[in-house]
């Protein structure tokens, strides 16, 4: 077992273990045996830039057509390099039925935050911003009327609500002709707040030419996808993905040796999807290492339930292979 593995193994019992786990209000309780609200997240957030400052804070890039905030953490731990260092981004939630998504980045946080001292050889060399939930509405409405919901909450025809927001970036973007459709496109791209704030901050003056690598945290598949998902072509640099993405695995199959993660062109693996957010971070943006975790699927009927008893080990797991993505672009 590897020293990180070991380690991380000795937090999870604490984590799972604990009577005590970390209270942000007196009605939320931070752990990580239950799916997170959005009001539990943003809570959180708020806590480790209250408490863990000199680590990283929090970021509010835009809002909802339902006024909810879109945020992400900063971790920056070197404040005498800060803006200078290369930039890992790691964006879960765009499509808000996939919880455990949104737990993996939350799980991943967690651990480079408040346990920053044990990664110290990965935060001096990059910084890293974790967009934990990128369609707040969706999945609020996810928690609160229908689990399975897919898209954003926007008006958009005569008893139709939604897009989907990692079909609306503007990379190949193909519009579609039903809008009460889980796939809805959007009548053009970048017409949502989700997909189009979410641009802007990639590009903003802070993090432009800084960023190293975009990994998109979806369900459900075991594979890593690599650009391009709308049509079956590479991105460029497909071996050097293929390769960290291999890395990744190996890492994930040292804690569960049954996983059988695929990688390979997004369009080859799971057929052509148009106007995805890791289509146009690489295509458009030209970030050079570009991944997407379809991650495993839950016991439920249709895969993206992932129950509470199933949710920690595959949290523990797959941060294993996210650290080593980190570690490739810190050069450890």
């Amino acid at each position: 077992m590897t020293k990180v593995a070991l380690v991380l193994l000795l937090i999870e019992l604490v984590n799972f273990c604990s009577s005590d786990p970390i209270e942000i209000k007196p009605q939320h309780t931070i752990d990580f045996n239950h799916f997170w609200t959005y009001n539990e997240i943003v809570e959180y957030l708020e806590y480790l830039d209250t408490n863990f400052h000199d680590y990283g804070h929090i970021e509010r890039y835009g809002t909802t057509i339902e006024g909810r905030e879109l945020v992400a953490f900063c971790i920056e731990s070197d404040h005498h390099h800060r803006h200078s260092k290369p930039t890992i981004f790691i964006e879960a939630g765009v499509r808000p039925r996939e919880w455990i998504g949104t737990m993996t980045a939350l799980y991943f946080l967690h651990e480079f935050v408040e346990h920053h001292y044990e990664f110290d050889d990965i935060l001096d060399a990059v910084d890293i911003v974790i967009i934990p939930v990128a369609n707040p509405d969706g999945y609020v409405f996810t928690h609160t009327t229908n689990r399975l919901w897919n898209k954003n909450r926007r008006a958009v025809g005569q008893n139709c609500f939604g897009v989907d927001i990692n079909a609306n970036f503007h990379y190949q973007f193909v519009s579609t002709n039903d809008p009460c459709s889980e796939n809805y496109s959007g009548d053009g791209y970048f017409s949502e707040r989700e997909s189009y704030q979410l641009s802007n901050f990639l590009s903003s003056p802070k993090y432009l030419g800084r960023v190293a690598m975009y990994i998109s945290l979806q369900a459900f598949g075991e594979q890593i996808l690599l650009p391009y998902n709308y049509f079956n072509i590479g991105g460029g640099n497909t071996a050097a993905l293929t390769a960290v993405a291999n890395r990744a695995i190996a890492a994930i199959r040292s804690r569960n040796p049954a996983r059988n993660y695929q990688v390979g062109i997004g369009a080859a693996l799971r057929g052509t999807q148009t106007g995805t957010s890791t289509d146009y971070v690489r295509g458009r943006v030209g970030i050079e290492y570009v991944f997407t975790y379809m991650l495993p699927r839950g016991s439920g009927a249709t895969g993206y339930e992932v129950t509470e008893a199933e949710m920690f080990a595959i949290l523990s797991e797959t941060f294993l292979g996210l650290h080593e993505m980190a570690a490739h672009v810190a050069g450890v």
